[in-house]
């Protein structure tokens, strides 16, 4: 399941060394609770729903409060070195610059950088309370490839609001 492109946020290139040409991340109103890929289909189904049942919102924008997630694919079989290919690489305090739609750019500093195994995703450090801050997760997959040629862990980065230009 792909996540919606959130109308708030312009697709953009990531800077600097994280970019790969033709590729583009997008801000995305995760319906589901875990990284790209998500889980089986019936998981995010029913957890899609509960939160439907809920009336939840899907999540913030960059920018806004909360915990925004933007995903990307690492790799694909058109892009070897895709937009998030190099995630992994971040270091605390890095700049990261989100692009808006309406034109004003958002910029956060890198946290932490981790990698969790799909069946023990974090779900609420990386989507729980931030305690009124507006922060943003960069989401991809990552450890180690499987015999089906899937990967079994997702790679997320940490950071919070620095400014808005």
């Amino acid at each position: 399941m792909s996540p919606d492109p959130d109308p708030r946020t312009a697709p953009f290139p990531v800077p600097g060394r994280h970019r790969s040409a033709g590729a583009a991340a997008h801000a995305a109103r995760p319906p589901w609770r875990g990284p790209r890929p998500s889980p089986p289909p019936s998981s995010s189904a029913a957890r899609r729903a509960a939160a439907q049942r809920r009336g939840a919102p899907q999540g913030p924008a960059p920018g806004e409060r909360g915990a925004a997630a933007i995903v990307g694919h690492m790799d694909t079989p058109q892009a070897p070195k895709a937009v998030f290919f190099d995630l992994k690489r971040l270091k605390k305090d890095e700049k990261i610059e989100v692009h808006r739609a309406d034109g004003t750019t958002a910029v956060f500093a890198v946290d932490e950088v981790d990698t969790f195994k799909k069946d023990a995703f974090p779900t609420d450090k990386v989507y729980g309370d931030t305690h009124g801050k507006a922060e943003l997760r960069l989401i991809t997959c990552g450890g180690n490839l499987t015999q089906d040629r899937h990967w079994d862990a997702g790679v997320v980065v940490f950071a919070h609001l620095t400014g808005e230009r």
